[in-house]
């Protein structure tokens, strides 16, 4: 499972996909997907191979933080992440849905900032 994982984010940061402007919605559940792969796929690979996608389900991976990708963001001066028309995040079953359900109130300023 994991080299089948290994497998898609290698061909996720390194192929030209002849859809990626087509494509809308991206679903990547259940792959261990943690923080820093999170940060990667949202500020560096959607904006430049997916720019219409505007739907992102990351359901049950391992992400455990929005706030290394807020203060990226930020200090962002090429402005690549704000060029996203991302409208839908989804982050069910991963560690910072629950601290958000739990009321973490770091991460909801994160959530909100993006």
């Amino acid at each position: 499972m994991e080299e089948s994982i290994d497998c898609i984010w290698t061909a996720l940061r390194t192929l030209d996909f002849s859809f990626g402007e087509k494509l809308k919605t991206l679903k990547v559940e259940n792959s261990s997907i943690d923080t820093k792969k999170f940060e990667t796929l949202f500020l560096d690979i959607v904006p430049v191979k997916f720019p219409n996608l505007s739907s992102l389900t990351l359901e049950d991976n391992k992400i455990e933080s929005l706030r290394p990708i807020v203060d990226r963001i930020k200090n962002d001066k090429a402005r690549t992440a704000s060029n996203s028309i991302l409208r839908r995040l989804d982050l069910f079953d991963n560690p910072v849905w629950h601290e958000l359900t739990e009321g973490n109130l770091e991460e909801k300023a994160a959530v909100l900032s993006l």
